[in-house]
């Protein structure tokens, strides 16, 4: 069985969405896909919708057009979604454990199963040992993870993640990126990252999103064809993230003048547009059922591959 056959994972099709929001345009006709167990990034100048998109997709913003669909891999089954946010989130009056079990909050499982699910959502983070502990406690790079264990804790289907490692230094974002993709091989989850550095994207995506415009939509669609696991200085990752930066360029209409440097080293010039109060979904925002919503003909993407 392959491992697309073998993962849980979510269908997401998203046909021709428009979103407005205070009055303006945010997304217009805006399309694109996630197949189940694939990592997709969206990247783009900052105001340009990326984490608008999520909060559609998880049905916290309603569409003033076109279709939202999503469904479980599994038939039979409502599909999950979890959202991991920029900043970590952690209650502070909550130990470590008490912040996983949040994410159960509104379901209706038995205490011994609830802690069953805490107890391995904090073993497939690596923080076991730290069930006890408070929020002031652990690093940085330990309250992501224990972020992370709070959107595992629900089984997602779909993980929506919202730069989720901006506000960690370069080496420990490496760290938490390759921990990010070693707990998506083991549960097999879709997931959709907002990110504003090219070397995650290439890092982690199966396929990459470029939205531009305002009213934003998808401008072009880059399939990465690297194999895994991924070498950070792996000439083709190097290709890309020239690639991706002169299409940024694009989307700013200014010249790409550090394209073709090395991918996976931390420097400036490789995270675009960065702006970490970008359309944020609210904190503690329940995702509520998914429907679908019907509109317009949708507009052609430029689709490429690496």
């Amino acid at each position: 069985m392959s491992r697309r056959e073998a993962c849980r994972g979510a269908w997401v099709r998203v046909r021709d969405l428009t979103v407005r929001l205070g009055g303006q345009c945010i997304l217009q006709e805006l399309s694109c896909d996630v197949e189940p167990g694939q990592v997709v990034a969206l990247v783009g100048p900052s105001g340009t919708g990326k984490s608008t998109l999520l909060r559609a997709l998880a049905g916290l913003v309603p569409a003033a057009g076109g279709q939202v669909e999503l469904r479980a891999a599994v038939s039979g089954r409502q599909a999950r979604v979890a959202v991991m946010f920029q900043e970590p989130r952690l209650l502070p009056w909550l130990r470590v454990a008490g912040n996983v079990a949040f994410g159960l909050t509104g379901t209706a499982l038995p205490e011994p199963e609830r802690e069953r699910r805490v107890q391995e959502a904090l073993e497939a983070v690596g923080l076991a040992d730290r069930a006890q502990a408070w929020p002031r406690e652990l690093s940085g790079g330990m309250a992501q993870r224990a972020a992370l264990a709070r959107a595992l804790v629900r089984r997602p289907d779909l993980l929506l993640l919202d730069e989720p490692f901006s506000a960690v230094d370069a080496l420990t974002r490496m760290h938490l990126q390759d921990h990010l993709l070693a707990v998506w091989a083991r549960h097999g989850f879709s997931a959709v990252l907002v990110t504003h550095d090219v070397d995650e994207a290439a890092y982690l995506a199966d396929r990459i999103y470029v939205l531009a415009g305002c009213p934003a939509a998808v401008r072009h669609q880059v399939t990465v064809d690297v194999p895994r696991p991924r070498d950070r200085g792996d000439p083709r990752l190097a290709a890309l993230r020239a690639r991706l930066l002169a299409l940024l360029a694009q989307a700013y209409d200014r010249p790409a003048a550090s394209a073709a440097a090395p991918v996976g080293e931390a420097r400036p010039s490789s995270r675009i547009g960065d702006d970490r109060h970008d359309d944020h979904i609210p904190a503690g925002a329940a995702v509520p059922p998914f429907g679908t919503r019907v509109g317009r003909a949708g507009r052609a993407v430029r689709r490429e591959s690496l």
